[in-house]
């Protein structure tokens, strides 16, 4: 018996990484599985390996970032194996590209791929979800949504998946329906382009140890989670804290220049927050001219 035993997952990006790994583990795990990518000789190889192992699986093509490809994504689940139960908005682009260097057609890929991908996948698995009161969204984020150097694009993507998992877990709660997120660090293609771009040194870890999480996190184990984003970085499993507000200053009279002017930089100017994902310092107070040390991880 697994743990995801009768249950019907979409995984989109799946034919190779980090997604290659969640479709393997959750029909490992007892769901049937569709396996979205774009590269069809990929994903139909994930679905082949899913069902030599046993298991149950399907391919497809659809392009997440359309409306209507991302509606026959849900079809397609449904037609093959039934209501969606679990959606990994795994599918993702990056470049690596200064910001002053990114062009419109970047912008308009990363959206439309990671973003606007994510929200369609997510709108038609509602009206599949929503009736029965059941359903799991796992969204896909990155250490980039804290800042990384050269994935301005793909970090403001990824921060906007956070936000849309915060979003959305407090719309869906009262329906029964989980939203969380995760920040994965594995050993990929697009890891290794941060390499040998001199942008990362350190080890990163198989994809296989990651797609644990995605297996609990779909389960009825994780039935209490939601609203989370959870980071797995090899040994390190943890929690990333929701933006609010801190260090509050009051000013009975409110806050005019001359009191920012006066009083700023001896408030929260002692308080500034480090800029950079695993950074544990704000590099700054001395000025802008040299950059922070680079954050070496996805």
């Amino acid at each position: 018996m697994g743990v995801l035993d009768g249950k019907n997952a979409i995984v989109t990006g799946a034919g190779r990484g980090l997604g290659r790994a969640y479709a393997l583990a959750l029909a490992a795990a007892g769901a049937r599985v569709l396996v979205n990518d774009i590269d069809a000789a990929e994903a139909q190889a994930v679905a082949a390996a899913i069902t030599s192992a046993g298991g149950s699986a399907a391919a497809n093509t659809d392009s997440v970032a359309g409306w209507d490809s991302s509606r026959r994504i849900v079809q397609h689940c449904t037609d093959a194996f039934g209501p969606v139960d679990t959606l990994v908005n795994n599918a993702g682009v990056m470049r690596l590209t200064p910001v002053w260097q990114i062009t419109e057609q970047e912008i308009d890929q990363t959206l439309a791929v990671n973003l606007k991908g994510a929200l369609c996948l997510s709108r038609h698995a509602l009206d599949v979800m929503l009736p029965r009161r059941a359903g799991c969204i796992i969204n896909v984020t990155s250490g980039a949504q804290a800042g990384l150097t050269h994935r301005a694009v793909y970090g403001a993507t990824k921060a906007a998946l956070a936000g849309l998992t915060y979003a959305m877990a407090l719309d869906l709660a009262p329906h029964n329906i989980r939203v969380n997120a995760i920040s994965p660090v594995g050993q990929t293609r697009m890891a290794q382009a941060t390499i040998e771009a001199g942008l990362a040194d350190k080890p990163s870890w198989p994809p296989e140890l990651v797609a644990p999480l995605v297996v609990f996190l779909a389960s009825d184990d994780a039935s209490y989670i939601t609203g989370q984003v959870v980071r797995l970085a090899g040994k390190f499993l943890s929690l990333y804290s929701h933006p609010r507000s801190i260090h509050p200053v009051i000013n009975n009279g409110g806050w005019a220049l001359d009191d920012l002017q006066r009083y700023f930089k001896r408030t929260l100017g002692r308080c500034l927050e480090p800029v950079g994902q695993d950074q544990t310092q704000y590099h700054y107070y001395q000025g802008l001219g040299a950059p922070a040390s680079a954050a070496a991880e996805l």
